[in-house]
């Protein structure tokens, strides 16, 4: 068994295995403490665990500037700070395009708080202009800039563009107050004091590992891409342009929803203008469009499920506008996610009920190929379900899950290309092995020019109705004769330079039973059923040709009394024209032996002298083959036979689990009783009880 038809095999065994490891995966929590929120004293957050990502929204102060015109040297007044009041008792959430000042206020009780004095305050993204007032190792106040829409060459800490950060020097044991003020620019995105603080170590480390699994996971997208761009190169094969721009805009989204993609051009690209970089967010409806497109594709469906076909075309489409929809929204409300989220939320979401709609109807067309879609968007949608569940039932929130089955996805489509690939190269196996097959018969007919004419027009009418299995079964048979009438012509040949009399006689026995099997297959080719062949046809035709062989045409009457409905399949048909082959060459060489004036063979010279009956009827659950003749009959001492012709019907008896009797009155008739097991005279299958054997023709038993 080749690897290709192992895996055809056993890919129901692979996909349990693999959603297995995808739900086991999936019950695992990533590791890492969780934002921790502080004991409040006073809205003071003592931090006592230097291992912590403290969330300080509980700890926040605002102070509204409606008219911006409040400064630092105002705030730091004794007469305001009473201005201030807790995030978490406003009831609305804080407007846009005004300005707010913030308070924080902290103290650092962590063990060993001397080992731990720097640490990183991280502002969420919804600030767009923000400036941090705090003090430095030697007390003295210092203002930073930072905010989403602030360049990082004008921060002061950007390790990455991931926020907006802010180092920290908190002393031991002492109340460490942090002034910020801030708006956010964007329509419908109000700023958030969703803040956190942690210490310089955990954030290296925490920032080192999501740079190495998203370098890990980008990796992974790009090293498949690249595959499949290899793979279309030389396969030219649609459904890799469709799922390699599938996995370029993923690749190009993961950077983007990172920020990888501002750490690495930031310089260079947007650098006055980070914002910009909201643009490639729009990626994310290319990407589903590709996706779609891919689908369609791979699985044919089209053809499979046109229905399907013509609404996921239209879902595909629709992506379009709406993608520039995006764009415009994006532009004219400064990239608001809220706004933004408004229109490919969505379509996402759209997009992934439909694709989980069609797995049903998928699976029952039964398609091979259609199974590796429906484990894909199987494991992607499990994989999209725990990572939402993990922001309401188990935080906090992590894509860990999502990213997980969009790798096993992955994965599941390269193997379903693959697979595809696999079939491919096979159909052009096949087509190249028939293609010199073809060649190898036209070089092999070269010089029976009539026969190829007629072949070629044959071909051509099969050709056009597509029946290439009948094509090649009639060949084989249209072959076999011809061989058959080869052997039939070297065997008369041979007994024309013979002077012995039984070797002439032997040679014609031979011909006759080769030219026997020739008709029948001549028949078969010839007939619009390549699995049986008409009775009442192939024993006049047999007639025919035995009364040619012998000379006997217009001395001995052939009478057939055949049904023309009867067919027969050809392993009874074989062995039944060779018993009626032996039969009537029997009646033809010696049942008129005693006649007057024989010429060669006991033949007789006067025309009509003789009559060979042929009889085919039904008796019962049984058939019945009977060939008699008005001659003399069978001399007593012969009953029974010793010549080879009388073996060789013995022989076909037996092997049609038939009977025979001869009743030799007024000539010699010999009938043969058989069952047939697949086909009746209407071409039906019947069943004989295998106890009942109904009573022939004529008494005397066999």
């Amino acid at each position: 068994m080749t690897t290709a038809n192992y895996f055809t095999d056993n890919y129901h065994r692979y996909r349990a295995f693999l959603l297995l490891l995808l739900f086991v995966a999936g019950c695992q929590t990533p590791s890492g403490p969780n934002p921790q929120d502080a004991n409040a004293r006073g809205g003071i957050c003592e931090l006592e665990n230097f291992s912590w990502n403290y969330r300080l929204v509980n700890h926040v102060e605002i102070l509204p500037d409606t008219a911006g015109r409040l400064t630092f040297a105002d705030v730091g007044q004794p007469s305001l700070p009473t201005g201030f009041r807790p995030y978490r008792d406003f009831t609305e959430p804080l407007a846009t395009h005004l300005w707010y000042w913030g308070k924080i206020q902290v103290v650092n009780q962590v063990p060993q708080a001397a080992e731990h004095l720097e640490w990183v305050l991280y502002f969420a993204t919804d600030w767009t202009s923000l400036e941090v007032f705090s003090r430095d190792h030697k007390g003295n106040w210092r203002a930073e800039r930072a905010g989403a829409f602030l360049p990082s060459n004008q921060k002061r800490f950007s390790p990455t563009a991931w926020g907006s950060l802010i180092r920290l020097n908190l002393p031991p044991g002492e109340m460490t107050t942090v002034y910020f003020r801030g708006k956010s620019e964007r329509k419908a995105n109000p700023p958030s004091c969703h803040i956190y603080l942690q210490t310089t170590d955990r954030f290296y480390g925490r920032m080192g590992y999501a740079r190495v699994t998203n370098a890990v996971f980008i990796g992974f997208l790009g090293m498949m891409l690249l595959y499949n761009l290899i793979v279309y190169f030389f396969g030219r094969n649609r459904s890799y342009v469709y799922y390699s721009g599938y996995l370029l805009m993923m690749v190009i989204y993961a950077i983007q929803s990172n920020d990888d993609l501002t750490d690495l051009f930031g310089s260079y690209l947007f650098a006055a203008a980070p914002q910009n970089y909201g643009y490639f967010k729009s990626a994310i409806f290319v990407g589903l469009m590709s996706y779609l497109a891919f689908i369609r594709s791979f699985t044919n469906i089209n053809v499979l499920l046109p229905g399907w076909g013509r609404y996921f075309r239209l879902l595909t489409w629709l992506g379009l506008p709406l993608l520039i929809f995006h764009l415009w929204v994006s532009y004219n409300s400064n990239f608001s996610f809220v706004l933004e989220d408004r229109i490919s939320t969505p379509y996402i979401i759209l997009t992934f009920v439909s694709c989980i709609a069609l797995l049903y109807p998928l699976y029952r067309t039964e398609d091979r190929k259609g199974y590796f879609v429906i484990a894909g968007i199987a494991v992607i949608s499990i994989g999209a379900l725990i990572s939402a569940l993990s922001r309401v039932a188990f935080p906090p929130f992590s894509i860990f899950y999502l990213k997980l089955g969009v790798v096993a996805e992955v994965l599941i489509f390269s193997l379903g290309l693959a697979y595809e690939q696999k079939k491919q190269i096979q159909a052009k196996e096949r087509a190249d092995f028939a293609l010199r097959e073809s060649v190898l018969l036209r070089e092999k007919d070269a010089l029976e020019a009539d026969r190829l004419r007629e072949d070629n027009r044959k071909n051509a009418l099969l050709a056009e109705r597509n029946q290439e299995n009948e094509l090649l079964l009639k060949e084989i048979h249209h072959r076999v004769k011809n061989n058959l009438e080869v052997v039939s012509s070297l065997l008369e040949l041979q007994s024309v330079g013979l002077t012995d009399e039984g070797a002439r006689n032997a040679m014609l026995a031979g011909r006759s039973r080769v030219s026997t099997m020739g008709i029948l297959h001549q028949k078969l080719y010839q007939g619009d059923n390549l699995g049986t062949v008409g009775m009442r046809e192939y024993l006049t035709d047999l007639t025919k040709n035995l009364g040619h062989t012998f000379g006997v045409n217009g001395q001995i009457t052939f009478r057939i009394d055949v049904p023309e409905e009867l067919r027969l399949d050809i392993d009874t048909a074989v062995p039944l024209g060779l018993i009626a082959n032996e039969l009537i060459t029997n009646s033809i060489k010696y049942a008129f032996s005693s006649a007057a004036a024989l010429d060669g063979g006991g033949v007789p010279v006067a025309l009509g002298a003789g009559t060979v009956d042929v009889e085919m009827s039904r008796v019962g659950e049984r058939w019945l083959l009977a060939v008699g003749d008005n001659g003399s009959g069978k001399m007593v001492e012969t009953v029974g036979g010793t010549g080879f012709g009388t073996r060789l019907v013995g022989m076909l008896v037996q092997q049609l689990e038939g009977e025979l009797r001869e009743v030799n009155d007024g000539g010699l008739r010999t009938e043969v009783s058989f069952r047939v097991g697949r086909v009746d005279a209407s071409g039906n299958e019947t069943h004989a009880p295998e106890n009942q054997t109904p009573p022939l023709g004529k008494p005397g038993g066999f």
